[in-house]
């Protein structure tokens, strides 16, 4: 094996790949519990603010419930929002999701994670808290996010996060004012000891309508992520990058076997393992594609998946 790959076997293992686009096998839902949302991210894919009946406690209880009997106990809830702090019951929906024997993930800005607030959400069974830090500067991640102050209050919540004993995951979303510090992103992630930093391409929905895209060579970011994690213990994951994987599958089937990379490589799994249900409980295949499915109010979460094929 390539020296400059030494932690390759290490980052393949079934532990470090669960989810995203790497293939959570057994299945993903991603909940966007509310539309609430104390910041005004310029790219967020769901508007904050919106007057929308969102599902109640019971609702959601039974919505985790569709979503074991779908996926299994190896399944994953991605709780997310707007700001999933912001809902008062968000503790009760993960220790459900947990006591079903499901993997639970916290999406969030990072601004509410106070100390108390990270230990109850270890004492509620949560996995892993993914913090969003748009940038490697407070001047750059507090404008793509639209709060000032919001850049520390995340580096905060990253050190509470570690402190409890949840794993960190971080994402970056590449915008034209931040793509310039992606470098500096990466050595900020690794120093805060994130397992995972996802790296989204610019999705134009939502608020990101209003944006142009970066400028970005593709193959020259892609090239630029294979040398950086040549000696990274922490993956960096491009999101919304189907044709990512098939650029690693090409770099890394001469140092792993091809079909063992396969079985985590997947592509794009919307729709396939990955579902996402909206606060008001509309089902689309994932938060980046507004076709929507049906919804978990008048069917059940496995009759939306079965009937949308």
């Amino acid at each position: 094996m390539d020296p400059g790959l030494k932690h390759l076997p290490e980052l393949l293992q079934p532990d470090n790949v669960e989810d995203g686009c790497l293939g959570h096998s057994a299945g993903e839902l991603v909940w966007n519990v509310t539309y609430a949302c104390n910041l005004s991210c310029c790219h967020c894919y769901l508007p904050s603010g919106v007057e929308a009946l969102e599902l109640s406690t019971e609702e959601g209880h039974r919505l985790i419930e569709d979503a074991r009997s779908l996926f299994g106990s190896a399944g994953q809830v991605v709780f997310s929002g707007g700001e999933p702090l912001l809902r008062k019951d968000i503790y009760e929906l993960i220790e459900h999701a947990s006591q079903l024997g499901m993997r639970t993930a916290l999406a969030t800005n990072g601004t509410l994670l106070s100390t108390t607030v990270a230990k109850r959400l270890r004492g509620s069974g949560l996995d892993e808290v993914a913090v969003s830090i748009d940038g490697a500067t407070s001047s750059t991640h507090d404008r793509v996010r639209g709060v000032e102050g919001s850049f520390n209050a995340a580096l905060e919540a990253t050190r509470r996060v570690r402190e409890v004993g949840l794993s960190l995951q971080l994402h970056f979303t590449i915008t034209a004012s931040n793509l310039h510090e992606l470098p500096d992103v990466i050595d900020l992630a690794s120093r805060l000891g994130a397992r995972r930093l996802f790296i989204f391409d610019l999705v134009r929905v939502g608020r990101g309508l209003n944006l142009e895209r970066p400028s970005i060579n593709l193959l020259d970011l892609f090239n630029y992520l294979w040398r950086a994690q040549r000696e990274l213990r922490m993956w960096l994951k491009p999101q919304c990058c189907p044709y990512f994987y098939a650029y690693l599958l090409g770099k890394m089937s001469r140092e792993v076997g091809l079909e063992e990379l396969r079985a985590y490589f997947k592509g794009c799994l919307a729709g396939r393992s990955l579902i996402r249900v909206m606060p008001d409980g509309s089902v689309t295949p994932c938060p980046f594609i507004s076709l929507r499915l049906g919804d978990v109010r008048s069917s059940s979460l496995a009759q939306v998946w079965s009937s949308s094929r």
